[in-house]
C-alpha cells in the first residue's frame, strides 16, 4: 500500500505542484551524476531541483520526498552569483549548489515548529485514496506563494529557517 500511496503523491505533486512553480519561472533541473544513479536520491527527489534565475542568483525549490512514507515537504534557497565556498566540498559553483549547502535556507512544513511533512493524516476510517493525494497537494498549493515570500523576506505560515 506505501508504494501505491507514494505513486498517489507523487502524480499529484507532479500534475499540480510543480506546474504551479514552473508558471512562476521555475525550470525543472534533472538529478546528474551520482546522484541520478543514487537510489536514495532518485525516491528523494523524483523531480530533479527546481530553479530560476533571480538578482539576487539562483531561486531554488526542492521538492523532497521522504524515504518510507507517503509525505513531502520542500526546501529553498538562494545560490549567490560566485558559488559558496563550503567547509567540506571547498568551493561550490552556483549551478551545483543543492539547498542544504547553504548556511541559511527554508524548510516548508505542513507544521514548521515540530517539522511535520505535508501528509494525509488519518488514525481511524478507510485508508487514503488518489483522490486524497490530490487534494493534499492542490490544497498546499500557496506553497508556491510562501516560497517567494520565504526568498524575499524570509518569512511564510509553513516557513521554518535554518541557518548554521
Amino acid at each position: 500500500m506505501a508504494d501505491k500511496s507514494r505513486r498517489w503523491l507523487t502524480e499529484s505533486l507532479q500534475k499540480f505542484l510543480v506546474p504551479a512553480f514552473e508558471e512562476r519561472g521555475f525550470d525543472v533541473v534533472p538529478l546528474t551524476g551520482e546522484e541520478a544513479s543514487s537510489r536514495e536520491f532518485r525516491r528523494s527527489f523524483p523531480f530533479g531541483y527546481l530553479r530560476r534565475v533571480s538578482s539576487g542568483g539562483l531561486d531554488l525549490v526542492e521538492i523532497q520526498l521522504d524515504k518510507y512514507d507517503p509525505k513531502f515537504r520542500l526546501n529553498i534557497g538562494m545560490a549567490p552569483v560566485g558559488g559558496i565556498d563550503h567547509a567540506i566540498g571547498g568551493h561550490i559553483s552556483q549551478e551545483d549548489i543543492r539547498v542544504h549547502y547553504l548556511k541559511r535556507y527554508f524548510e516548508a512544513y505542513s507544521w514548521p515548529r515540530f517539522q511535520r511533512w505535508f501528509a494525509i493524516r488519518r488514525w481511524f476510517g478507510p485508508a487514503a485514496t488518489k483522490v486524497d493525494y490530490q487534494n493534499l497537494v492542490a490544497d498546499n498549493l500557496g506553497l508556491v506563494r510562501e516560497v517567494e515570500g520565504a526568498l524575499r523576506d524570509g518569512r511564510g505560515r509553513h516557513i521554518r529557517v535554518v541557518e548554521w
